[in-house]
Parts: C-alpha cells; sequence; structure tokens
C-alpha cells in the first residue's frame, strides 16, 4: 500500500513496513467480522493518517463504518455486492467517499470489501515508473 505524503515529507528516506497477523485487530459487529490492517492505533509507524480495513459480511447485514475526518479513500468490493447510498457496488469496483465521517453498508452474505482512507493533501502526485514523489 503506498501512502500519500505531505509536501514537507516528501523527500524522506522510504520505509516498508509488514503488517504483522498478530497486531490485525478483528471484531465482530451484527455479522460483520472488521479486520484492522492499519490505522493510527494499530502498530505501524505513519507519517500521515491513514485507515485499511479487510469488512466480510458473514451473514445478510449491515455496517456503519467509522471514517475519520478529514480523510477521503475508498471501498474495493472484493467479492459480492454491497448497497451505499442508494448506490450498488458490485465486485472488482470501487465507491468513492470525501467529507464523510460515517458510511451507511449493506452487504449480501459473503460480502467481502476493503475500506481504504486516508488524509488528503491537496498536492500534486508525481509517479515516475514505480516510484511517486
Amino acid at each position: 500500500l503506498w501512502i500519500n505524503l505531505p509536501r514537507k515529507l516528501k523527500q524522506i528516506e522510504p520505509t516498508y513496513q509488514q503488517v504483522d497477523a498478530g497486531n490485525i485487530q478483528e471484531q465482530f459487529i451484527n455479522g460483520v467480522r472488521v479486520r484492522t490492517i492499519v490505522d493510527t492505533e494499530v502498530g505501524i509507524q505513519l507519517h500521515t493518517p491513514v485507515q485499511y480495513l479487510d469488512v466480510t459480511f458473514e451473514l445478510k447485514s449491515q455496517y456503519n463504518a467509522h471514517i475519520p475526518t478529514p480523510q477521503r479513500g475508498f471501498i474495493y468490493v472484493v467479492d459480492g455486492g454491497i448497497q451505499i447510498d442508494d448506490q450498488t457496488v458490485k465486485t472488482g469496483d470501487a465507491y468513492y467517499f470525501e467529507d464523510k465521517n460515517a458510511l451507511q453498508i449493506s452487504g449480501a452474505e459473503g460480502a467481502h470489501i476493503m475500506i481504504l482512507s486516508g488524509k488528503p493533501h491537496h498536492e500534486p502526485i508525481y509517479q515516475h515508473g514505480t516510484y511517486v514523489d
């Protein structure tokens, strides 16, 4: 997962961190399994706020996702389908969001999604092959 940084940190030495399976927090909420892969409170040293959740609907249910403010991001549907804001999002598709502190997501049994969000820096991103400034 590549994470954009504010301009003042763009030239810092790049780092790689692996998320240890033992550090992944897992919760079951109304038939929904939520695994916190990355968050400001999970054992990863971040230079900017980021949230990365792995969500599986064990049963047909609804999940209310809290989005730290101000963050923007997307929900990627790995498998199945979800309903959000009167919109259906299916396997392989993404739902973009901005300026929301909560998302109400309805999912069918077996639906699997990733919720990724981060603090917007409102700066251009320069990609050079596999490198990004």
